[in-house]
């Protein structure tokens, strides 16, 4: 491939000579072209310059921009005052400059690609570990993709149709517009999982967590497919609780003591159920960020996907070593954006402090989310899972609710944060023996 091939200087004069000429089109490409996508140096340093000016003064103009030029010793740096006046006396018409804006990007992409491409053929001709590979192809994607994303600024016009197929099928009967949750009473307050929701579940260990999430999977009436990523948990333990919640077999029976005929029937029925379900695992623990998003982008694309989860947050890493808050901070903030980028909903699991174990109400609230503000601030639902509790009217205390058989707890769901909805709470039988909700 030709530098001419790489390159247009053509565009990159007429963007510049049209900004010159009426500076107001700048706020139609200035969140689409960055200074860094122009191939010549001088075109530039003049549009960061013409950029600086419209931030700081909202005009720029020809002497504007070479005087505010020469205050910074730069215009003998981009051709002097005879070429900023070339740039404007080349340009007949503004109105094609998104046009000409993409030429430049279009280049710029190109160039990029080209270096990538060579960088991973020294890559795979060298023993680098392949998954930091992929991480650099992530991190490359979405350099090169800053700016280009879908969230465009558009007119409201344009959504009025989803908004109106949207009501009527709530006024036609149609409480679940969103992933079915499985339970009936969550449906009501949430409308299921919403597309381009982040929604936290919290508990402490031992409640249910994954159990949780499994009998979503079994319980839901969706067809799309279910992605699980378990940092925690193989994928046969997973799986096998699947068989569990769906036939009602002892968890203890598949894992140790073996199947009688009966059982064994109904664990092939299980067999052909979660074919159908069609539940994706990947069980690689301590899997970065930046993979994590990329992978799931890729499966939505490739298997249909039509909802994720994440068990557990606290176990996903981050490029930098930083403080944990902000470490959560960034994962929670990419797993929001790959929500909305991929239109599904995301469900992480999170882990709650311990302190909430010494205290006499142990009813949980968000400050006992680990690392909260940000799980908070970037979650559009929080939910608690907690032992089912009552409360003691003489001592003021909250104590353990008592259920029949030493193998049945009462679970206490509660919705404790919903951007677009009411707060709700209710209760499950957890029948331990099958790890199942109901």
């Amino acid at each position: 491939m030709t530098d001419n091939a790489l390159q247009s200087q053509s565009a990159e004069r007429v963007v510049l000579g049209a900004l010159l000429l009426n500076s107001e089109i700048y706020f139609k490409i200035n969140d689409l072209l960055k200074p860094d996508n122009f191939y010549y140096e001088r075109n530039r340093i003049i549009y960061q310059n013409i950029s600086e000016l419209m931030n700081i003064r909202g005009k720029c103009d020809m002497i504007i921009l070479t005087n505010y030029l020469r205050q910074k010793n730069l215009l003998e740096a981009v051709g002097g005052a005879a070429y900023i006046t070339d740039l404007s006396d080349g340009v007949c018409s503004t109105e094609n400059i998104e046009y000409h804006s993409l030429i430049i990007i279009e280049k710029y992409r190109q160039r990029k690609y080209l270096e990538l491409s060579q960088l991973l053929k020294d890559r795979a001709t060298t023993e680098e570990d392949v998954f930091d590979t992929e991480d650099i192809i992530s991190r490359f994607l979405a350099e090169i993709n800053d700016g280009l994303t879908s969230h465009e600024t558009v007119n409201a016009t344009t959504i009025l149709p989803d908004i109106i197929t949207s009501v009527n099928s709530i006024s036609g009967g149609n409480k679940v517009l969103g992933f079915d949750t499985g339970y009936q009473a969550i449906n009501e307050v949430t409308g299921g999982w919403q597309d381009t929701d982040l929604i936290v579940i919290a508990a402490r260990p031992g409640i249910g967590k994954t159990s949780f999430v499994l009998n979503m999977i079994a319980n839901t009436t969706t067809n799309k497919g279910k992605l699980i990523y378990s940092l925690e948990m193989s994928r046969e333990q997973l799986v096998k609780r699947l068989i569990a919640i769906k036939k009602e077999i002892a968890l203890s029976k598949l894992m140790r003591y073996g199947l009688n005929s009966r059982e064994m029937e109904l664990f092939n029925e299980a067999l052909t159920d979660i074919e159908r379900i069609k539940v994706f695992i990947n069980d690689k623990g301590g899997i970065n960020i930046n993979k994590l998003c990329l992978d799931i982008k890729r499966h939505v694309a490739v298997n249909n996907i039509g909802i994720v989860f994440i068990d557990y947050l606290q176990l996903i890493t981050t490029e930098k070593q930083q403080s944990r808050d902000r470490e959560i901070g960034v994962i929670t903030g990419k797993l929001k954006e790959t929500a909305k980028d991929c239109k599904v909903p995301i469900i992480a699991l999170s882990q709650m402090h311990r302190g909430i174990e010494t205290r006499a109400l142990k009813k949980p609230t968000l400050s006992d989310l680990r690392e909260s503000g940000n799980i908070e601030q970037d979650a559009d639902i929080v939910m608690f899972l907690y032992n089912g509790i009552e409360a003691d009217e003489d001592d003021g205390f909250f104590i353990p609710e008592k259920t029949s058989g030493d193998d049945e707890r009462s679970v206490v769901w509660e919705i404790a944060k919903h951007r677009n909805g009411a707060l709700a709470s209710g209760t499950f039988k957890f029948i331990g023996k099958y790890v199942k909700f109901i």
